[in-house]
């Protein structure tokens, strides 16, 4: 090689950014989705020091926890991913350096 080097290429960054997205998206939705569905009322009383409030759940939904890790995993990892191949094209993506 000539020894220039080339420009960065930054679609796989891109990519898990909007993948990302999608997982971000997806899971707003699912939330929206669960508030429409599950309706609660809440009881907020002051303690009896009057320094703070406590807000305790009436008869709260059970929240699907584990579909919602799962989105939040993949968002994030795809954030992380990102960030490599960022850091990968900006040091000149050459492994013998």
């Amino acid at each position: 090689m000539s020894g220039a080097k080339r420009p960065p290429n930054l679609r796989g960054c891109r990519a898990k950014i909007e993948r990302s997205q999608h997982h971000f998206d997806t899971l707003k939705q699912r939330i929206d989705d669960f508030s429409a569905r599950n309706s609660f009322g809440a009881i907020v009383k002051g303690d009896p020091d009057g320094t703070r409030y406590v807000a305790r759940v009436q008869n709260p939904p059970t929240i699907p926890s584990v579909e919602w890790a799962l989105l939040i995993g993949d968002c994030v990892h795809n954030l992380r991913s990102a960030l490599d191949y960022l850091v990968w094209e900006m040091a000149g993506a050459d492994p013998n350096d």
